[in-house]
């Protein structure tokens, strides 16, 4: 029972951490300056993969202590398979994604508050925001969601 609630404690902590790099991350990408010399630009991605690869890092010791299911095995018995069946499932289920989001566009007039705020801050903040919504936003949250 102590070994379950440590578990979760280590685990609640670890979240908190990496939602912390995340914060530092998005930090580097809100600058407001129009333009960066490139050593800033190379600095800010230099620091965003170090500070990614230790988010995964947490997330690969987390993964060592509490594994029931041994995602990470290499065990060839529990791979998974790709065949076409579990490649047409896929595909249909994009298929589905895509039509539900067509038929909401059509359902729901306006746009979405979040939507407003992130065309928003693309317009007042460096070009290099981009790359933090389109890639290092959805790694992070990846990682973060399974930790």
């Amino acid at each position: 029972m102590k070994k379950k609630i440590l578990d979760k404690a280590i685990g609640v902590g670890q979240m908190i951490v990496t939602f912390l790099i995340y914060a530092v991350v998005q930090g580097l990408f809100m600058i407001r300056a129009k333009q960066l010399s490139w050593v800033a630009v190379i600095f800010i991605f230099g620091l965003t993969v170090a500070l990614l690869s230790l988010t995964y890092g947490i997330y690969q010791r987390r993964l060592n202590q509490v594994n029931d299911w041994h995602f990470t095995s290499y065990n060839k018995t529990r791979m998974p398979r790709f065949t076409l069946k579990n490649w047409s499932l896929a595909f249909l289920g994009f298929l589905v994604i895509c039509i539900l989001q067509i038929l909401a566009g059509f359902l729901i007039k306006g746009e979405a508050t979040n939507q407003a705020n992130i065309a928003a801050h693309q317009q007042q903040f460096n070009p290099i925001i981009n790359v933090m919504l389109i890639a290092i936003g959805p790694l992070f949250e990846e990682i973060i969601s399974r930790i």
